[in-house]
């Protein structure tokens, strides 16, 4: 029923076009498939199917829409029960009562159920630019169904390992962004999550935060808090230096470190992660480097590289490997976890298809929890698709072929 809704919507959206002054019509599509030759079995993944709409209400106002495709899973959680009010239902001695409830999660590596939903649905005011100061601040307000995040800027190598910044629930969302001389740019965000099952009561959700755009450098600090409890609170700080050199080169350097205070039973315990990344490209080649650690696991490092023989192919390899706690906590104690290599054919701009093979290390697998290493710790790169685990954590490695597409 979900999907007739979105395609009605759609065209609606299409047949109210000549009211607004201009319409935009985008999307993205990336699916690929592996297969494992040793073990005689195979997985594909639809791993990106977006259509993005725009258009110009006047000239100051504006929307935006997206919607999605991905495959869905049925699964059954355990909620606090709540009765016709939204209010948790207690027993006798003033405990909170639970309920089986059965729910649809994203999980593309499973061939199920491919759903089209509604992702984002936002009316955009240009403040400044209507009361005509836009030539000191900027001001923008978006608000809609959406969910809030920050700039989330930086992302090095086919894996980019570990790691995300703050993403409040998609919900009902405002979000506010000011631009001072299109170098400090401060933004406040806010949800209106409603009941929420780990506290048992309605919450509200934010995130604030300011990027610096000064460049050669960037550099963002953020903080995100969810419901009004000492738990689901992050703070994040990241930084850039990017500069282009002569003859075609550029150098890129940056960090991360994201601190969460998730709910338990001290609220007051912190913890934390980062990443360290490189990437330099000269002459047609780019060479990435990330480096990853938590508290409980430092030490994951991926490298990737790449080179454009002609203006439409190209070759690829990048691996993963551990060492320190991360080895030996998370890696069977062993330093190599994987590597890929493959090629890559560009015919005409936005398009792009990939076939490589995998080497996955087969002692970091653990047949107890059915997941690989390479695969489950972070993300490997399968062609550039930033692929997730999903299906091939089980795997061990094998042939690929991905297409990736935007218009």
């Amino acid at each position: 029923m979900k999907k007739y809704f979105v395609l009605a919507l759609v065209l609606v959206a299409f047949a109210v076009a000549p009211v607004f002054a201009d319409i935009t019509v985008g999307g993205e599509f990336r699916a690929g498939a592996m297969w494992e030759f040793d073990e005689e079995q195979y997985s594909g993944r639809l791993d990106r199917a977006r259509l993005y709409l725009g258009a110009d209400i006047n000239d100051y106002n504006s929307f935006e829409g997206q919607l999605r495709a991905d495959r869905f899973k049925e699964r059954t959680d355990t909620r606090i029960k709540v009765d016709a009010n939204g209010d948790p239902v207690l027993d006798a001695n003033g405990d909170l009562q639970y309920e089986i409830k059965k729910t649809a999660f994203d999980d593309s590596s499973k061939d199920d159920n491919v759903r089209f939903y509604l992702y984002r649905f936002n009316v955009i005011t240009d403040w400044a630019k209507y009361f005509g100061f836009d030539d000191m601040v900027g001001i923008k307000t978006k608000f809609g169904y959406d969910g809030v995040t920050t700039f989330d800027k930086l992302s090095y190598t086919i894996y980019d390992i570990g790691g995300s910044e703050p993403t409040l629930d998609r919900t009902l969302a405002g979000k506010i962004n000011f631009d001072i001389m299109s170098i400090v740019k401060p933004y406040f965000g806010m949800t209106m999550r409603g009941f929420d099952d780990m506290q048992g009561k309605d919450v509200m959700e934010l995130v604030v935060g300011t990027g610096i755009d000064f460049a050669p450098v960037w550099f963002e600090a953020y903080f995100g808090q969810n419901g009004e409890d000492d738990g689901g609170r992050m703070f994040g700080v990241e930084a850039e230096f990017s500069m282009d050199l002569q003859n075609d080169m550029a150098l890129r350097v940056a960090g991360v470190l994201e601190m969460a205070n998730d709910y338990g039973d001290d609220g007051d315990e912190w913890t934390y992660a980062f990443k360290v990344m490189a990437g330099f490209s000269a002459y047609g080649a780019t060479i990435d480097a990330v480096f990853y650690g938590e508290e409980d696991a430092i030490g994951a490092v991926a490298l990737s590289a790449s080179y454009d023989v002609l203006d439409f192919f190209g070759i690829q390899a990048g691996t993963k490997f551990a060492f320190s706690d991360y080895k030996k906590d998370l890696a069977g104690d062993e330093a190599f976890l994987g590597c890929e290599f493959g090629i890559y054919v560009t015919p005409g701009k936005n398009m792009r298809y990939d076939l490589g093979y995998v080497i996955a290390n087969e002692d970091v697998y653990d047949p107890g929890t059915g997941k690989h290493a390479y695969f489950s710790s972070g993300t490997a790169g399968i062609g550039g698709m930033n692929y997730k685990a999903g299906g091939l954590e089980t795997m061990k490695g094998g042939l690929y072929f991905a297409a990736n597409a935007k218009f």
